[in-house]
């Protein structure tokens, strides 16, 4: 009977040994993971290609996760993101021409998104023949252009490091591409553009299925000249991430 009760004692205890080296070694980590975001730039300058400086974006979407190589030290994932909702304010030039011989009458013209904007104030002389002379001022002045883009970015990864932590650092990159309801950067640039983006970060999980990323990411985009005219944006975004899953 002795020697029944310490086998039992010993399988428990094997067990508990067991289920506490479990537990122990259990991961931050998830197979699928969700996510919805909202991401700011402030400003636009050449990071890596782009030559149209001044822009601001804003952007909310949702992402998918699905873990491909889980270690004990770090992730790797297929990441891909949606960005159903974005704006981008441009600097735009508004041009007003003041004529005041041989008629007095002032017209502006619509804003124009431009690369880079400038104050002037240009008069005017002219005459032609048989006709009065035409005088008067052309002032230029700077003001912004709005414009609502969506993104698709299908093409993605994403690793997390110290996966047995609470707080993880991450790193992220994506390609895909951008749509915009008039020509960006500026007129004759098109409405198609591709665009990859990619930055560091850091995830605090609240929980093995919830955490929020708090994300640096550089994005640039651009349309491989197949318009006119190819400038590129760059943008450095801060962006925040709720994630669920399991």
């Amino acid at each position: 009977m002795s020697f029944a009760r310490l086998g039992v004692v010993c399988c428990l205890l094997s067990g508990a040994a067991a289920l506490g080296q479990t537990v122990g070694e259990a991961t931050y980590s998830r197979v699928n993971t969700w996510s919805a975001f909202g991401e700011y730039s402030n400003d636009s300058s050449r990071i890596l290609m782009g030559n149209a400086v001044n822009r601001k974006i804003g952007a909310v979407g949702f992402g998918y996760e699905r873990r491909l190589l889980h270690r004990r030290s770090f992730d790797f994932s297929y990441a891909a993101e949606w960005r159903p909702g974005m704006m981008e304010s441009d600097p735009a030039q508004i041009v007003t021409t003041t004529e005041t011989t041989p008629y007095s009458f002032t017209q502006t013209d619509a804003a124009v998104a431009v690369l880079k904007c400038a104050v002037a104030v240009l008069p005017f002389n002219f005459t032609f023949p048989g006709e009065p002379p035409i005088s008067g001022v052309e002032t230029d002045t700077c003001g912004r252009a709005q414009v609502v883009q969506q993104s698709l970015t299908p093409l993605g990864f994403r690793v997390n490091g110290w996966t047995r932590r609470r707080i993880q650092p991450t790193f992220r990159g994506d390609l895909g591409m951008l749509f915009s309801s008039q020509q960006e950067p500026v007129p004759g640039a098109g409405n198609f553009n591709v665009m990859f983006d990619f930055g560091p970060g850091v995830e605090f999980y609240s929980s093995h299925s919830a955490s929020v990323r708090l994300e640096y990411v550089v994005q640039h985009y651009g349309n491989l000249g197949t318009a006119g005219l190819n400038p590129g944006v760059d943008n450095g975004f801060a962006k925040l991430t709720w994630t669920w899953g399991r």
